[in-house]
C-alpha cells in the first residue's frame, strides 16, 4: 500500500489558490507521493477540532484496518494565532481558552521596519499577549499535545511529522513565536517520537527573497514545489 498523507496547517499549506494578480498561493500537497487528504485553511490556529471532524467523517474509509493513514504532516500555525482572555483565571485558559483567530492591532500584524521592533515591543509591552507571553506559549505546546494524541488514538503506528514555515516578515509576530519554534516544540518533539522539520531557510523572508512566494508569506508554485521535495527526501517518501 501507498502512502496515505493526512494534511493540516494554515493557509502556508492550504489547497492552491489560482490568482491573477500573484499568480496564486501553492500547497506542498500538490508535489506528495501517494494519496493526500488536506484540511489546511487560511486563519487557522492551533486546534483539534477540524482534525477530529475530518477523522470521524472519512472513518468509514480510513480506517486503520482497511485503509490507514501513514503520515500526518502538521505545518504547525504560529502561536500568536489565539484569542485575548486575559480576564479568565489561568486554568480556565489553559483548559477552554480557543486559540483560533489573531486578536492584534493592525500595527502588530503589519511592521517589517526593524528600526520600529524596539518601540513597537516597548508600547505593546503591557496592552497585547507579550505581557502573558508564556502563558499563550504554553497554551500553544498543550494544544499541539492534544492533537497528537488525537491522531494516536485513531493511528498508533501513523509518523508524525512536524513541519515549521514561519512568518519572519512581520517582525512582531516573530519575536512572539521564535523561541517558542526553535526550542520549545523542537523539545516536545524529541520527547514525543515526532519528526520535526526546522530548516534554517523555511521562513517567509528567505522565501521572499529567493522569488518562491506570492506575496512575500505564501510560497509560489516554485516555493511549495521546495518545500515538497524537502518532505520527500527527509521522510523518504
Amino acid at each position: 500500500m501507498g502512502n496515505i498523507i493526512f494534511n493540516d496547517g494554515c493557509s502556508f499549506s492550504a489547497p492552491t489558490r489560482l490568482n491573477f494578480n500573484d499568480g496564486g498561493h501553492f500547497s506542498y500537497c500538490e508535489f506528495l507521493p501517494g494519496e493526500v487528504y488536506n484540511i489546511a485553511r487560511g486563519g487557522a490556529g492551533i486546534y483539534a477540532n477540524n482534525i477530529r471532524t475530518f477523522l470521524n467523517s472519512n472513518w468509514w474509509k480510513l480506517h486503520p484496518y482497511k485503509k490507514p493513514i501513514t503520515h500526518f504532516i502538521y505545518q504547525v500555525p504560529s502561536p500568536t494565532r489565539q484569542l485575548l482572555h486575559l480576564e479568565i483565571q489561568d486554568e480556565e485558559h489553559f483548559l477552554a481558552a480557543p486559540i483560533w483567530t489573531d486578536a492584534k492591532p493592525a500595527e502588530f500584524i503589519n511592521c517589517r521596519e526593524k528600526y520600529k521592533l524596539k518601540t513597537l515591543l516597548e508600547r505593546t509591552a503591557n496592552v497585547t499577549i507579550f505581557k502573558h507571553q508564556k502563558k499563550y506559549l504554553k497554551k500553544a505546546l498543550l494544544e499541539v499535545e492534544n492533537i497528537v494524541n488525537l491522531i494516536r488514538s485513531y493511528y498508533p503506528n501513523v509518523k508524525i511529522v512536524f513541519l515549521r514555515y514561519e512568518e519572519s516578515g512581520r517582525l512582531l509576530i516573530y519575536e512572539f513565536s521564535k523561541d517558542w519554534f526553535k526550542d520549545d516544540l523542537a523539545d516536545f518533539c524529541k520527547k514525543n517520537n515526532i519528526t520535526y522539520i526546522y530548516k534554517d531557510d523555511f521562513h517567509t523572508q528567505w522565501f521572499r527573497k529567493n522569488n518562491l512566494t506570492a506575496d512575500k508569506n505564501h510560497p509560489n508554485k516554485a516555493g511549495a514545489e521546495y518545500i515538497g521535495k524537502t518532505l520527500v527526501d527527509m521522510l523518504d517518501l
